[in-house]
């Protein structure tokens, strides 16, 4: 019984810390990111959608501009995937992002949930100018 109620009590600390951990301590409704790559709540933003289907996307590039909000939307045509943008943003289908990008250059696109034998070809670019 002692050992179940320190599992209970080490859970909630861990809770309770990571819960203080997600806290922005700001108001702004943005989190940032490492990389120069800012989450927002901007309703105002512009919409970005990626389409995949098997082994690719709808477009080898995608462009943005710098500092300016956008929407980014993941829409699976063919079998299912996910969306892994430079290691910072992750996405799955009806779970859209809003981001803005502080600093110009490319990002790789990645399908991030494992598709089949063309799986590790299944990248694109998206550049910020």
């Amino acid at each position: 019984m002692a050992k179940r109620l320190s599992v209970i009590a080490a859970a909630a600390v861990l809770a309770l810390t990571l819960a203080a951990c997600g806290s922005s301590g700001s108001d702004s409704g943005s989190i940032n990111t490492a990389g120069g790559i800012t989450e927002t709540t901007d309703t105002a933003a512009s919409e970005l959608v990626i389409k995949a289907s098997n082994f690719q996307f709808d477009q080898e590039e995608y462009v943005v501009k710098q500092g300016e909000p956008v929407t980014i939307v993941l829409e699976n045509v063919q079998g299912v995937h996910g969306v892994n943008i430079a290691g910072q943003i992750k996405l799955v289908e009806g779970k859209p992002k809003t981001v803005s990008f502080d600093k110009p250059g490319e990002y790789q696109i990645a399908c991030s949930i494992p598709c089949g034998v063309g799986h590790v070809k299944m990248v694109s670019k998206l550049i910020v100018q």
